[in-house]
């Protein structure tokens, strides 16, 4: 899937910003908001912050920084709390020792704290910017991209995915959970250089995610078989032969990974 993740938002829940911030600071609780869109039947989010300036609309050319970077092993101040990692056995929370490490966007546009207070406002439905935003550091090292690391590094950052995922479903107020992962500057990332990806649970079931949904109750209401299980068992019985130009947009330096 060519564009980034937050590219995938924009169309389908509403605007999104999904750069993350190189250093951790405290801020005020600032609560954004939810809106349906009364015409087109999507959310988009309503961040109540002055953190997006017009200058940040402008692609700017990004050099590696070699300097300092909160998601480097012995930076864990400079980032929220964990909420997960997979650590060596005997390890203290939020210090050294870690293969991969979970916490929250310091800038989150939406919170798991308090309630979806739907209501509504003239001819909009809203809520409350409920939700989750958080960045997984996919290894204590800075250089290494994802591609780059053992097989046994790439299973732990998969085992964290999904254990962020059990933990989030068991929340009865989040309806859809995305992962992703942008890789290179067209794919929006530029602003942070250690290999991350990143996760966003919503109250909400994007509109292009329903449809699928429909797709596969009425395809299954049809030939009485998962659309999903026949594509997986095709997609084993045949030979890989490399990613198309479709999925990788012709450059591996510019692509984005999204779970869907």
């Amino acid at each position: 899937m060519s564009g980034s993740g937050a590219d995938f938002l924009g169309a389908h829940v509403g605007v999104w910003h999904s750069a993350v911030p190189c250093y951790f600071e405290e801020e005020a609780y600032l609560m954004s908001q939810m809106r349906k869109d009364i015409f087109s039947g999507g959310w988009v989010i309503v961040a109540e912050t002055d953190a997006v300036r017009p200058s940040d609309f402008h692609f700017k050319r990004f050099t590696r920084s070699t300097t300092f970077c909160p998601f480097c092993e012995t930076n864990e101040a400079s980032t929220p709390p964990e909420v997960f990692a997979i650590r060596r056995p005997g390890s203290p929370a939020n210090g050294p020792g870690w293969s991969v490490r979970v916490v929250s966007n310091s800038q989150p546009r939406l919170r798991i704290e308090g309630d979806l207070g739907r209501r509504p406002e003239g001819f909009h439905d809203l809520m409350n910017g409920i939700g989750a935003d958080e960045v997984i550091a996919e290894t204590p090292r800075h250089d290494p991209s994802l591609h780059e690391l053992e097989v046994s590094q790439v299973a732990d950052v998969l085992r964290a995915w999904v254990a962020r995922i059990l933990d989030l479903e068991r929340d009865r107020r989040m309806r859809y959970i995305l992962i992703f992962k942008n890789h290179g500057e067209e794919a929006g990332a530029h602003t942070i250089t250690h290999s991350i990806s990143q996760l966003i649970a919503l109250p909400v079931t994007p509109r292009a995610i329903k449809s699928k949904l429909i797709a596969a109750r009425e395809y299954y209401a049809l030939k009485e078989r998962c659309i999903y299980c026949l594509s997986m068992t095709i997609t084993r019985a045949s030979t890989w032969s490399g990613p198309s130009e479709s999925t990788w947009n012709g450059n591996i330096g510019q692509t984005a990974l999204t779970l869907v």
